[in-house]
């Protein structure tokens, strides 16, 4: 396995919960801990991360939201509804055909999701 890219100045994880920790990408000790939290309520079942021009965006695990997470405060600053893509794709999103990965393609800006047994692009 090779070195990681010069530009990796941590690593960021979801446990699954509200919890984010950095660790440090040299022997991946833990650095900083931060829970986010909307205005009302802590925003639980944070999954797949991507960290995209200063913010860092979850999907939330069984949920049609993607949100976007303020890397200093840990609030919420906006969410995504994704609740369209199920009519789009034709599939019932079960606990077993969720919406689950998500990745950024900085050539173009977009912001791509991914699902358990949907196999389909739009």
């Amino acid at each position: 396995m090779g070195a990681l890219p010069t530009m990796v100045s941590n690593l960021i994880m979801s446990d699954g919960t509200n919890r984010l920790t950095w660790f440090s990408p040299d022997n991946l000790a833990p650095i900083k801990t931060l829970y986010v939290a909307d205005n009302k309520n802590q925003v639980k079942a944070l999954n797949e991360l991507e960290y995209i021009n200063g913010s860092i965006f979850a999907n939330l695990w069984t949920q049609n939201s993607i949100v976007e997470i303020d890397p200093k405060t840990g609030k919420i600053i906006s969410t995504i509804d994704l609740s369209g893509l199920q009519q789009k794709l034709n599939v019932n999103l079960s606990k077993i055909d969720v919406l689950n990965g998500i990745a950024y393609k900085k050539e173009t800006g977009n912001l791509l999701v991914t699902g358990k047994w949907v196999a389909k692009i739009i």
